[in-house]
C-alpha cells in the first residue's frame, strides 16, 4: 500500500480510532483506488467483525453456519485483496 508501518503508527496516534480500526480503514481507502470491489471489501470486513465480536464476547453456540459463513467472508475479502496488490 505504500506505507511503512511508522506511518501507520501515527496515523494510529493522531486517531481516535484503534489500531485495527486504523488500518481497516486504510485498506478500504487502497481497494478503493484500485478496484471496483471496495463495497464489498468494506460489506465482508464489517461482517466478519460482528462475527469475531460474537465468537468473543458473547455465551452463544458458533454452529457450521456461522463457522462456513465466517470462512467465506474471509476467502472473498483475501480475493479482493490479491486483485489489488
Amino acid at each position: 500500500m505504500g506505507r511503512s508501518e511508522n506511518d501507520l503508527r501515527n496515523l494510529n496516534n493522531i486517531s481516535s480510532q484503534g489500531s485495527h480500526e486504523v488500518l481497516i480503514n486504510q485498506i478500504k481507502i487502497f481497494i478503493q483506488s484500485k478496484s471496483q470491489n471496495g463495497r464489498v471489501f468494506n460489506r465482508d470486513i464489517l461482517q466478519l467483525k460482528r462475527l469475531r465480536v460474537i465468537a468473543d464476547y458473547e455465551e452463544i453456540l458458533i454452529d457450521f453456519k456461522k463457522s462456513n459463513e465466517s470462512i467465506l467472508l474471509s476467502k472473498s475479502a483475501l480475493n479482493i485483496l490479491k486483485k489489488c496488490i
